[in-house]
């Protein structure tokens, strides 16, 4: 039997092929798993890679019936250790890679050579003090029966049964994967630390995991709105599937539009006192249902709004119509609009937008229509693969938002909970924020600690306390002291879509942040040694204190520091 972690992997069928592209190796199996690193070799003097037993990739049982199972012997690190099963007196001395349960661990190396292999284990007894190590599947002389040599407490150990240090060739740099077997059932291992220095002896619980740098949690916050309704919303060629009532008209332009791309639908608006309109030929919308509206406009000409509206038949407009909740205003650039529209039980299913009577003569441009369903789920799944799916509490909206859906934030006491997340000692946060106008007091983007400078734990919010100064803050503490980094002030203006990235280093004690690609925190000193593996919310802070209060999209979390460039290209990719 196989069990896979819950770490990130990317699977795709390709054809045997090496290739060597800027130093980094990668190898490519014919119908096998192109996989990813999970764990990241430090390119210092040491060269380490450090892996929680626990965190593994792939955990395959034996044929000679003994597997590897999860333990909580007292001492370990992280969040468990591995022991072998059944605890029989299984000894699987030689034929290892064939028949013992196996750990495997993904690592990218960027140094050749030597390793030494240091396991941190636990054994009971001379029959349960041992263990095998090897690269790539394959046994390895220099890295087999490695051996504890004590028993009753967990102890370091690079010793083998030969006499030798544990030790394997690792060529050339890149993606390897660590494998760890059986000797004894019964042996517990609680971490594996990879070292090229010989003289190197780790100690107490080890160094920190060496993850490799990845996207650890990705709420893309677009869970609450159903599949797209509009057939043709995108103009990308033609305007078929919409039709016209009243004495305006409608045309296709061949030029680029506020999205990016080429090709909208204009209404040419006669001056007329009717409610003259666009709208589909195919049905759209069902009753006692919302949708959410959006797309992107501009004006010319025109001295009053439009509105969009769901109804039965295009020509009974005057008669019944469900309306979406905000007009349109005129505007002579391009605009991103988004609405609600509610439909009542008789006026379904054509969509469209109409003027609203005498408004002048001139053009509405439109393009990018989506008309979604807004659903009722109550779950902001975690996109990055790693499970960290958040939960709504107290209601808040799904809406549109900068990248398709987001959530609108009552800033009463709507919030997302997002369990215990544990960010490392390095990591980046990032947000697109629209804070609603008038907001005043602190807008809490994330934070895994309560209220108050000290209180252990961090907190990214806008503004000082009892102020609306617009200062961005990353802001720690450890239960006795507080540390913050804290830009200039108007640094985050509402309202308005505002991208946002905090990246914290707590090993080093400093702060760095964006706001829409301008750097406005630079190296601040913050604290090394506030919690970093507790409960965690998106909207407010966890003693249910300083909610947000507007429009959130596409939270991020790497664990990590971004680098400026790729700080721009998240930027670029929400639309800037």
């Amino acid at each position: 039997m196989i069990f896979r972690s819950n770490k990130l992997s990317l699977f795709l069928k390709i054809i045997s092929v090496v290739v060597v592209v800027s130093g980094l190796f990668l190898m490519m199996v014919g119908e096998s798993e192109a996989q990813t690193a999970t764990f990241q070799q430090d390119g210092g003097s040491q060269g380490l890679v450090s892996m929680e037993a626990e965190n593994y990739d792939i955990n395959t049982s034996g044929a000679n019936g003994a597997s590897w199972v999860a333990d909580s012997t007292a001492g370990y690190s992280g969040t468990g250790a591995m022991k072998a099963m059944p605890d029989s007196g299984i000894n699987q001395n030689t034929g290892y890679a064939v028949n013992s349960p196996e750990l495997e661990y993904r690592i990218n190396f960027v140094k050749t050579g030597t390793h030494y292999v240091w396991v941190r284990g636990w054994a009971l007894d001379g029959s349960s003090d041992s263990v095998h190590a090897g690269l790539d599947g394959a046994e390895i002389s220099t890295a087999d029966r490695i051996l504890v040599g004590s028993f009753g407490s967990w102890v370091w150990t690079k010793a083998t049964m030969d006499g030798i240090n544990a030790s394997i060739n690792v060529s050339p740099i890149g993606l390897h994967t660590l494998n760890i077997w059986m000797r004894e059932d019964g042996f517990i291992i609680d971490k594996i630390v990879l070292t090229t220095d010989s003289a190197y002896v780790p100690s107490g619980n080890g160094p920190a995991e060496t993850l490799a740098p990845t996207l650890v949690g990705h709420w893309k916050l677009d869970d609450g709105l159903g599949a797209e309704k509009i057939t043709n919303g995108t103009f990308d060629s033609s305007i078929t599937g919409w039709e016209t009532n009243g004495w305006s008209t409608i045309s296709w332009q061949n030029a680029l539009s506020g999205d990016g791309s080429t090709g909208y639908m204009r209404f040419n608006i006669d001056n007329n006192i009717d409610y003259d309109r666009f709208a589909t030929i195919a049905g759209v919308t069902s009753p006692n249902k919302t949708y959410q509206v959006s797309f992107w406009y501009r004006t010319s000409g025109i001295t009053g709004n439009l509105r969009a509206f769901s109804t039965d038949v295009i020509g009974t407009l005057d008669t019944t119509a469900s309306w979406a909740s905000a007009q349109i205003t005129p505007s002579t650039s391009w605009t991103y609009f988004s609405t609600t529209l509610t439909v009542d039980s008789a006026d379904y299913p054509v969509f469209g937008i109409s003027k609203l009577g005498s408004i002048g003569s001139g053009t509405f441009d439109i393009d990018a229509i989506s008309v979604k369903e807004i659903t009722t789920t109550t779950t902001a799944v975690d996109s990055s693969g790693n499970g960290n799916n958040g939960t709504l509490i107290n209601g808040p909206v799904w809406t549109t938002g900068k990248i398709d859906g987001a959530l609108q934030f009552d800033g009463v006491d709507d919030y997302v909970n997002l369990g215990i997340f544990n960010f490392g000692s390095v990591f980046t946060i990032s947000a697109w924020v629209n804070i609603n106008s008038g907001e005043s007091n602190i807008q809490t983007i994330m934070a895994n600690a309560g209220s108050g400078a000290a209180t252990n734990g961090f907190r990214i919010f806008v503004n000082t306390y009892g102020t609306s100064d617009q200062k961005l803050w990353i802001e720690t503490g450890n239960g006795s002291t507080a540390g913050e980094a804290v830009s200039a002030a108007s640094a985050v203006p509402y309202a308005g879509w505002h991208h946002i990235v905090a990246i914290v280093d707590r090993a080093n004690g400093l702060a760095n942040a964006y706001v829409d690609n301008v750097q406005v925190i630079t190296n601040d000193g913050i604290l090394t040694d506030f919690a970093n593996n507790q409960t965690t919310n998106i909207g407010q802070m966890t003693n249910n204190t300083y909610r947000f209060g507007g429009k959130m999209d596409d939270v991020r979390a790497y664990n990590y520091a971004l680098s400026a460039s790729e700080v721009s290209d998240l930027y670029n990719a929400g639309g800037g």
